[in-house]
């Protein structure tokens, strides 16, 4: 079964920005923690990013809603920083208001198909309900305990008319896939998910590179030299492989662990955990 995980509207003005809920804030290291295990789940992952011009507030949504909000290229347009790493490797999808007909065109390969992100009450059932409008035999599904909406209230309201319109909902229990590791520093969530996942999102460089786990002596390497790395894995071999901050292959917890606590000092960040 071909699967697609969407992750709707996860921007900062949305979050922390000039939208943002407290309900928003809790639900972001869960969405990140789902995103994490989309490719282990066999799931492809597509984002839509709410995008307006900086005529917002003369536009009919502008004029119901006169907030200025994901204002493109502005910071709270962007993908909160937990998620940009995902982001970077997925399908983006700008739309200009709630629902997108290019989304239901992205996901037409695909048999099942699991939207989570904000706001519930507003751009997760507009697509949710959309999708089932274009196709009504696809499995369609709405992971709630990702999900925020604009009151709690109304994220009820939500879930229960998607659910009367057959779209599945999954209750926090039973869709929700746990990090299996959280990163935090100065008191928040930095990243979550596998500690690859937590490298890829603190291990941003310009240069590819690999990694002496022994030694941390940090050498030029190529992408010419794939193949090696590939030799060197089935090997045994105890290194760290980073190809644009990417950790491509991890031998040792402990030592990656280390690596990551190191990276964050070096950025101004204290308190760092990883649990």
């Amino acid at each position: 079964m071909n699967k697609v995980l969407l992750i709707i509207d996860m921007q900062n003005d949305f979050i922390d920005g000039s939208l943002g809920t407290p309900e928003a804030r809790a639900v972001v290291s869960k969405v990140v923690a789902r995103a994490a295990a989309a490719e282990p789940n066999g799931e492809a992952l597509i984002f839509t990013q709410d995008t307006h011009t900086p005529a917002y507030l003369a536009t009919q949504e502008g004029k119901y809603l006169p907030v200025e909000h994901c204002i493109k290229p502005s910071n709270g347009w962007e993908i909160c920083p937990s998620l940009a790493a995902y982001a970077a490797k997925a399908v983006c999808i700008e739309k200009p208001t709630f629902g997108s007909t290019k989304l239901a065109e992205a996901v037409k390969a695909y048999d099942e198909i699991t939207l989570v992100g904000l706001c519930t009450d507003i751009c997760v059932i507009s697509n949710a309900l959309l999708l089932k409008a274009f196709y009504p035999e696809k499995h369609i599904l709405v992971d709630s305990g990702c999900c925020a909406g604009v009151t709690p209230q109304s994220h009820e309201n939500a879930l229960a008319a998607m659910k009367l319109c057959q779209v599945d909902i999954l209750a926090p229990e039973e869709g929700s896939i746990a990090a299996a590791h959280q990163l935090t520093a100065d008191g928040k969530v930095i990243a979550a998910g596998t500690l690859e996942d937590i490298a890829y999102a603190v291990l941003q460089t310009s240069e590819t590179t690999f990694l002496d786990m022994a030694t941390y002596a940090l050498l030029d390497w190529t992408d010419d030299d794939a193949q090696q790395i590939e030799q060197e894995k089935a090997a045994g071999s105890q290194w760290v492989y980073v190809a644009d901050g990417k950790p491509v292959y991890i031998a040792d917890e402990a030592m990656l662990k280390t690596l990551i606590r190191q990276k964050m000092a070096e950025s101004g960040m204290q308190h760092c955990q990883i649990e």
